[in-house]
């Protein structure tokens, strides 16, 4: 019987420790909610924020890519065709298959989809702007191996 009295008393400590915590530290925070016009004003923003008549498309294989012309059509979702000028950058040395095209600035959407559309390719997208959202805190980042090549500033 002391066994049960025992456990009795360690789970009344328990849970006595349990309603001391949740008065004790709240789970509310200071953080402040968003408007919804703020979050889909700021939606709209990102979604924006790609260059105009460019879009990245990764083939399937290098050689896939090597196969498209540089003057090529492709068929929108709406069954327009669109002129498309494919051509290779430096990232398709490091990334096989991966082509830049070229299209006019407010066709860009419908390349994406329509490249997205065919069997060969394994991802089209729109050339996305990118920021740094923070300085590095290394204090030699300015004396790093080739800065230039990922587009940092040069001091």
């Amino acid at each position: 019987m002391s066994t049960y009295i025992r456990i009795i008393l360690v789970s009344a400590v328990c849970l006595g420790l349990l309603v001391l915590a949740s008065v004790r530290f709240p789970v509310s925070s200071d953080a402040k909610r968003q408007a919804p016009q703020e979050i889909n004003s700021q939606k709209r923003q990102r979604q924006q924020n790609f260059v105009p008549g460019e879009v990245l498309v990764q083939y399937r294989s290098e050689s896939m890519a090597r196969n498209k012309g540089a003057g090529m059509r492709i068929a929108a979702l709406d069954g327009r065709i669109l002129p498309v000028d494919v051509e290779r950058t430096h990232g398709s040395d490091l990334l096989p298959g991966l082509r830049l095209a070229h299209v006019a600035p407010e066709e860009t959407l419908n390349a994406v989809q329509a490249f997205r559309q065919q069997s060969d390719v394994l991802y089209a997208e729109p050339n996305y702007i990118l920021k740094a959202d923070v300085t590095p805190n290394d204090p030699n980042f300015n004396q790093q191996y080739a800065l230039a090549l990922m587009g940092a500033p040069q001091a």
